[in-house]
């Protein structure tokens, strides 16, 4: 086995470590199917793992996969885990964490290697950044689902991205990282990521050009999240963002399951744009960035 990698191991104050792909993803997936609107992000980990271990000839730990939790008993939908799927990706905090058990957990986060980020509640996140004593980029974001759509009016069609687009998805993805502050972000990694698993809408002009984009994730017990949405700069202003993100927004309500998505609360014009299509506020989320 790799130096460095920890199939299961319990530390002080009932906290448990474990770097077996199978395992977290049999930790996450139960809470994900108790709670597909809020553990939306564990259900991307469970996704992306499985995609891992699908590519990867019988893998028994992937090397940066990570995932914490105290004793599962209790209703899964509030059972506390911290994961991660490998070191390109935040941690992930989620459920009732007592405040008893935070310090091992921040001391657990401080040694895991390429510690990018943590997201999740934000009284939560804000305890472990003082325990961990790192300075981080803060965002803080909010969670919305949506019931009933009500379409913008706008020229053009969406199209789903295929091969053909890969290049271009991965220039407005790095376009993204730069715009979010998303520093190390891997443009070609993610866009590999969401045609192989996910799928991406590009909208187009009414003279066929690509305008705006926006990817979404495979379903998840029921619930499907949508984004990174992007709009280059010189196309912005015609709403072609929300057209797109219709457009995304109809293919997971034709599958019978509840979009999801993120916003950045620093930006008023996304946050409107997605109420006015039908999105409402779920939960408030901090993402700090290392």
């Amino acid at each position: 086995m790799p130096p460095g990698i920890i199939v299961a191991m319990a530390i002080d104050n009932g906290l448990n470590l474990t770097s077996d792909p199978s395992a977290i993803c049999s930790i996450l997936d139960a809470i994900v199917a108790a709670e597909p609107v809020i553990g939306t992000t564990l259900g991307t980990l469970v996704n992306v793992l499985a995609d891992d271990a699908e590519s990867t000839p019988h893998p028994t730990a992937h090397p940066t996969a990570w995932c914490a939790h105290l004793d599962l008993e209790g209703p899964a939908a509030s059972r506390p885990v911290a994961a991660r799927s490998g070191d390109r990706t935040h941690v992930v905090v989620f459920g009732e964490w007592p405040a008893s058990a935070l310090p091992a957990l921040a001391a657990a986060l401080r040694e895991l290697p390429q510690l990018r980020g943590i997201v999740g509640e934000p009284p939560v996140v804000e305890r472990l950044d003082e325990l961990i004593g790192r300075s981080g980029v803060r965002v803080d974001e909010r969670l919305f689902r949506l019931d009933e759509l009500t379409p913008p009016q706008v020229p053009g069609s969406a199209q789903r991205a295929g091969a053909t687009e890969r290049e271009l998805l991965i220039a407005w993805y790095e376009a993204f990282g730069v715009d979010a502050g998303l520093p190390g972000f891997d443009a070609a990694a993610l866009s590999d990521l969401m045609l192989r698993t996910g799928s991406v809408w590009i909208w187009r002009d009414e003279g066929g050009r690509p305008v705006s984009m926006a990817g979404r994730r495979p379903l998840t017990h029921g619930s499907a999240r949508i984004g990174p949405v992007y709009t280059p700069d010189a196309a912005r202003g015609h709403g072609y963002g929300s057209a797109v993100t219709a457009a995304a927004t109809t293919e997971i309500l034709q599958q019978g399951a509840i979009p999801v998505l993120f916003t950045d609360l620093a930006n008023p014009t996304s946050n409107a744009i997605y109420q006015r299509l039908g999105y409402r506020p779920v939960a408030s989320r901090l993402n700090l960035t290392y």
